[in-house]
C-alpha cells in the first residue's frame, strides 16, 4: 500500500483516471480556443503572475473554467 492507503491495482487506476480527466480538459480547452492545451496552461501561468491585476483576473476566470472545470452559472 502507498501513503494514500490504496494497493498497487488501485493506484494504476486511479492514476488511469486522473490521465483520463486531464485529456478530457486538454481535447475540452483546444476546441474551445483552438490553442494547444499546453500553450494555453502556460499563458495562464503567465498572466497568473503578472503584476497586472486584469491579467491576473483573466488567468483566474479560465483557470476556473477550462481548468477546474466550472461553468458560466459558477
Amino acid at each position: 500500500m502507498n501513503k494514500a492507503g490504496l494497493t498497487a491495482g488501485e493506484e494504476a487506476e486511479v492514476a488511469d483516471i486522473i490521465s483520463q480527466l486531464a485529456d478530457e480538459k486538454g481535447t475540452y480547452f483546444e476546441e474551445r480556443t483552438g490553442v494547444s492545451f499546453e500553450k494555453g496552461l502556460k499563458q495562464i501561468e503567465v498572466w497568473e503572475q503578472s503584476q497586472d491585476p486584469q491579467q491576473q483576473q483573466l488567468a483566474e476566470v479560465l483557470r476556473l473554467r477550462y481548468i477546474d472545470g466550472l461553468s458560466y452559472d459558477d
